[in-house]
């Protein structure tokens, strides 16, 4: 397996490590990533291509993805039932203070 060092890459050279599905790429690296290219569709897209991301991640992509890529991101990986609901909770298009109310009414 390969391994990806936590060190800073450029943009297309970190894209293409990340679609190396052997490449073990560790979580501090891909948060890095996150940050550095917060918006960038082929670091966005070369993640959820990714055999396995940690759900720390999964929850992290969630904010920065469409809903189709949204979509594909869940079915590819797969997130415990709570961290589903966080999932919702942050859907866009829905007021964070009428989200909250909802999900509390129904604890």
């Amino acid at each position: 397996m390969n391994a990806i060092r936590a060190e800073i890459l450029p943009k297309d050279s970190a894209a293409r490590q990340l679609r190396d599905a052997g490449a073990a790429v560790p979580e501090t690296l891909l948060s890095r990533l996150l940050d550095d290219f917060p918006g960038d569709q082929t670091i966005l897209e070369a993640m959820i291509a990714r055999p396995s991301l940690p759900a720390a991640i999964v929850l992290r992509l969630t904010d920065l993805l469409d809903p189709a890529q949204r979509a594909r991101l869940l079915t590819r990986h797969p997130v415990p039932a709570g961290m589903e609901r966080e999932i919702h909770k942050r859907d866009r298009g829905r007021p964070a203070w009428w989200t909250g109310h909802l999900t509390a009414m129904f604890r």
